[in-house]
């Protein structure tokens, strides 16, 4: 079971398998989940990870998993959000948010009203090498190739057009 998992701490694997999945280096993920590169190279000597460790990393995959399901499971857009600074979080990029349960929570909170539509979004296509932009809620778009400026308001969620 995944608890007892936690808590005889990760596999170190871990770590480079979701490193491998969202394309990034493993110094990405460890900065996402708080840990310096000592600690980092220290768990791979060693190959398993603290209890206290283990549950930042889960904690880091629950974000990913919703991230990806937001976006079609397309890791490139995902990742590229998980990257980007997001209004709804004040303005701090998600991977930032993701060293305390409450800041992660947050990240989950805002991908599920998006998914729900609860929260404005801005798309901006691309045809022809024309920009268009429209404004919709989030379930209305599909899998059509968009850039996605999510413009959440944290209090009141109300769509604003920006320039």
């Amino acid at each position: 079971m995944l608890h007892d998992l936690v808590n005889q701490g990760l596999p170190f694997e871990f770590l480079e398998r979701i490193a491998s999945l969202l394309q990034a280096h493993r110094g990405v993920i460890s900065k996402a989940i708080c840990m310096s590169p000592t600690t980092v190279a220290r768990r791979a000597k060693v190959g398993r990870f603290s209890s206290l460790e283990s549950d930042r990393i889960v904690a880091l995959v629950a974000v990913v998993k919703e991230a990806l399901s937001l976006f079609e499971y397309d890791v490139a857009a995902a990742t590229e959000w998980m990257n980007s600074p997001v209004r709804g979080l004040g303005s701090k990029r998600p991977n930032d948010m993701l060293g305390t349960r409450v800041e992660t929570n947050a990240v989950v909170d805002l991908i599920g009203r998006l998914k729900r539509g609860s929260a404005c979004v801005r798309l901006a296509r691309w045809s022809s090498g024309l920009g268009s932009c429209s404004y919709f809620r989030y379930r209305s778009f599909g899998r059509k190739s968009v850039q996605i400026i999510l413009l959440t308001h944290e209090s009141s969620f109300a769509c604003s057009k920006a320039g």
